[in-house]
């Protein structure tokens, strides 16, 4: 029996109506309605959406004020670190923290679960998007995997993983100073439980694990295809779940086992590429993660997910609106197509 192939699958819908711009000439207007080839998580794309010109989008924003008043008080400064953040339980650990040059993996103060973490990037208390110094930002990753390996060795229940990033409070953090969070536990957090589901899934209905099979696809097609770093494909998704959302894929297994200093170097080569890409378009946040699953399985591949929010700045609009938070589906004036062929200037 022949393997399924990846589905592409979509609805147009349109919308008639008097448009004002038009002396009110009737005019159809598309919404493409797109569904996840992985996860069946629906997308719309409105191109027709009208952008906010005062919310000034198209210009970097000036949070010179507010990154000056946030260095007060910084527990993750160097003068503060040693004595605010928290420390590992040493009987259990061996150490009261995981430091890799200038990287401090600590206990969160307002935990997830058993083991969640956070890794100080380094000394300098604000670093602008796609800025890091591409040897302290491997040091943070590298220090994190460190420790989720350390949390599965001593509790074999800790199937999932993730390392993420807040940059900026607009996606969602509470402190400017750049920092990486560790989550670990038995549970799983809900997209984290999902992708595995999806995955193993899809690798029934395809013979083979999906990221490589659609980074096999979107390469020879191109249309969705950035680059490569590396061991590592970069693209964005048929039917995204985030602002300018690109996904790298590795076909490696997805365990903090398997991350060796090589494939996380030549990730963060690519987060860096993404990141100058976000730059250029005037956006300044976004958030991140890298999924890892325990035990090994053949339908798990290494993937990261790198996204961009709503800009920290005086004048910005939130990325999710009532169609995402209270309808569930998310909405982009602009196609993944479109993202792609911007971003893989980059690589």
């Amino acid at each position: 029996m022949s393997a399924d192939p990846i589905a592409f699958a979509k609805t147009v819908l349109t919308a008639r109506f008097g448009d004002p711009r038009r002396d009110f000439a009737l005019i159809d207007a598309p919404v493409e309605v797109r569904v996840c080839p992985l996860s069946g998580l629906k997308t719309r794309l409105t191109p027709t959406r009208v952008k906010g010109a005062s919310l000034r989008e198209d210009e970097w924003p000036d949070i010179g004020d507010a990154v000056a008043a946030s260095r007060e008080g910084c527990p993750f400064c160097p003068s503060a670190l040693r004595t605010r953040a928290c420390a590992l339980d040493e009987s259990r650990f061996g150490q009261t923290r995981f430091v890799r040059g200038e990287a401090t993996l600590f206990p969160n103060l307002a935990p997830y679960g058993p083991y969640s973490a956070v890794t100080v990037i380094g000394a300098e208390h604000y670093t602008e998007i796609g800025r890091y110094d591409p040897a302290r930002y491997l040091d943070a990753f590298l220090a994190s995997r460190d420790y989720v390996r350390k949390v599965q060795t001593l509790d074999p229940s800790v199937a999932f993983a993730a390392i993420t990033q807040n940059h900026l409070p607009a996606s969602g953090g509470t402190l400017v100073h750049p920092h990486l969070q560790v989550q670990a536990d038995a549970l799983g957090p809900t997209w984290c439980a999902n992708l595995r589901e999806w995955q193993r899934a899809a690798h029934v209905r395809l013979g083979r694990p999906f990221w490589p099979a659609l980074a096999d696809y979107e390469q020879e097609h191109g249309e969705r295809f950035a680059g490569a770093t590396g061991r590592w494909r970069w693209l964005t998704m048929w039917a995204p779940q985030g602002m300018c959302e690109v996904w790298g894929v590795a076909d490696a297994p997805a365990t903090a086992a398997a991350f060796d200093d090589g494939l996380a170097r030549e990730m963060v080569d690519g987060l860096l590429r993404w990141q100058r890409w976000q730059r250029r378009r005037n956006r300044n946040s976004f958030n991140l993660a890298v999924y890892f699953f325990t035990p090994e399985e053949p339908a798990l591949r290494l993937a990261c997910r790198i996204l961009a929010r709503g800009n920290w700045a005086p004048f910005a609009r939130n990325d999710r609106s009532f169609f995402e938070t209270t309808l569930g589906e998310m909405v982009f004036d602009q196609s993944p197509e479109q993202w792609a062929a911007e971003v893989k200037t980059e690589f």
